[in-house]
C-alpha cells in the first residue's frame, strides 16, 4: 500500500540520531483533544517477541504490515453524547470507537471509551453503550489506572477498580479489575514509520465479570480473564507507539492484536488527491476533522457554506496537526467544505446528522 510521503509532526517525535539515554514520560506525552492518531493493525506474522525487554533495547518492528487502520480522535468530554456526561464528568478525554461488545444473550453497541488525564496519572474512565437502543455508562470506580506519573524505567505499581451498571428489565452487569503495571524496558523502538525512544510498559489486567439476566432465576457464573498489554511510549507521542494485546492461555500470553502508529493510507478517509486532504468522519454530530499535508495545515485556506451558500466558518491558521470543526450550532444537512491552495480550489461534503 502506498503510504503518505509527509509525517504529522505532533504524532511522531522522529530521531535521526537516537541519544542512548533513558526517558521519561509525563501527562504531557498523552493525547491530546482535538488530535487525530492513525493506526495501523498489523498482521501477526511471528515477528514480535514480547518477552524482550530491559534496559538500553531494540525492538524491531519493521516487518509489520496493515491490513486496515483506525483513527483514534480525542474529544473533550462535553462533545460525547449528553447522556454519558454526567456520569464521566469529570474527566478529559473521550473516543467515538464506535466498536460493539458481545456479552452472548446482549451487547454493548457504538462505544464511547472515556479517559482522565492530570500530572499524576492518566486513568481509564470507563465506557457508555447503546444496550437495547438506550444509552447506558459503565463507569469504572475507582477509574481503572493505565499510568502514573512521571514514569521511569523499573517503576511497578497496582491499581483496582469496579464497575456495577443495572440494566432495568434486561441485565446487572459487574466487573471487578486489578492492574498491574511495570515499566520493563527503555530503548529505541523501529516501526515502518521510524525510529522512536521509548519506554515499554508491561500490563496485567485480572478481570472477574459477572451477569444477571432479567429473564433467567438464577445468576450466570461468574468468570475471570488475564489479558496483557504491552505499550512503547514516546516522548509526545500521545497514544502508544505500539501496542500488543494478548490473553492468558494456560499461564502463558498469547498475541491477539497488535497496531502501530502509522501514515494515513489514501483510502482510509475521503481524499482530496492534490492537497492530500481528508474529512473524518464524514458523518459528523457535534464535530469534524480536517487532515492535511503539513505544507497545507500550515496555511489554510478553507471555507465552510450550508446548500443555501452561507458561509458558516472560515479557517485561516493552522491549529496543531488537524484542524476541528465544531458544528453543536449547526443544523442538520450537507455541508461544503471549499479549500485554496495556490491557484487549485478543491470541495468536499460533509453530513451533519444530531
Amino acid at each position: 500500500m502506498d503510504h503518505m510521503k509527509k509525517l504529522s509532526p505532533f504524532v511522531f517525535i522522529a530521531f535521526t540520531s537516537l541519544a542512548q539515554a533513558q526517558v521519561t514520560i509525563t501527562s504531557n506525552d498523552m493525547p491530546v483533544n482535538a488530535h487525530v492518531y492513525t493506526y495501523s493493525n498489523a498482521i501477526n506474522n511471528g515477528s514480535v517477541d514480547v518477552t524482550v525487554t530491559g534496559a538500553n533495547q531494540t525492538w524491531d518492528f519493521t516487518q509489520l504490515t496493515s491490513n486496515s487502520q483506525t483513527l483514534d480522535t480525542f474529544v473533550a468530554i462535553s462533545q460525547m453524547p449528553t447522556a454519558y456526561q454526567f456520569y464521566f464528568w469529570g474527566s478529559d478525554q473521550a473516543i467515538h470507537t464506535g466498536q460493539t461488545i458481545n456479552l452472548g444473550t446482549i451487547s454493548i453497541s457504538d462505544i464511547w471509551d472515556v479517559y482522565d488525564k492530570n500530572t499524576t496519572d492518566y486513568s481509564f474512565s470507563g465506557y457508555g453503550g447503546m444496550v437495547s437502543g438506550f444509552p447506558v455508562p459503565f463507569a469504572y470506580s475507582p477509574k481503572d489506572r493505565l499510568y502514573n506519573f512521571p514514569m521511569h524505567f523499573g517503576d511497578m505499581d497496582s491499581s483496582t477498580s469496579n464497575f456495577n451498571v443495572n440494566i432495568p428489565n434486561t441485565a446487572f452487569i459487574n466487573q471487578d479489575r486489578k492492574r498491574v503495571n511495570e515499566v520493563d524496558g527503555w530503548g529505541t523502538v523501529i516501526t515502518p514509520v521510524g525510529s522512536f525512544n521509548c519506554l515499554r510498559v508491561k500490563s496485567i489486567t485480572y478481570d472477574h465479570d459477572s451477569i444477571s439476566l432479567a429473564q433467567l432465576p438464577f445468576p450466570v457464573p461468574g468468570f475471570d480473564v488475564v489479558n496483557y498489554e504491552y505499550k512503547w511510549l514516546g516522548v509526545n507521542g500521545g497514544e502508544p507507539i505500539v501496542v500488543v494485546n494478548a490473553q492468558d492461555v494456560f499461564g502463558q500470553p498469547q498475541i491477539t492484536s497488535i497496531k502501530f502508529q502509522d501514515t494515513l493510507i489514501s483510502n482510509s478517509t475521503s481524499q482530496i488527491n492534490d492537497f492530500d486532504f481528508g474529512i473524518y468522519p464524514t458523518l459528523a454530530d457535534k464535530y469534524f476533522f480536517i487532515t492535511a499535508a503539513n505544507d497545507f495545515i500550515n496555511h489554510p485556506f478553507i471555507s465552510i457554506y450550508n446548500t443555501e451558500g452561507k458561509l458558516m466558518k472560515q479557517i485561516t491558521t493552522p491549529n496543531g496537526t488537524s484542524i476541528s470543526v465544531d458544528t453543536h450550532d449547526w443544523a442538520n444537512g450537507i455541508y461544503i467544505v471549499e479549500c485554496m491552495f495556490g491557484d487549485k480550489t478543491e470541495r468536499q461534503k460533509v453530513l451533519v446528522q444530531h
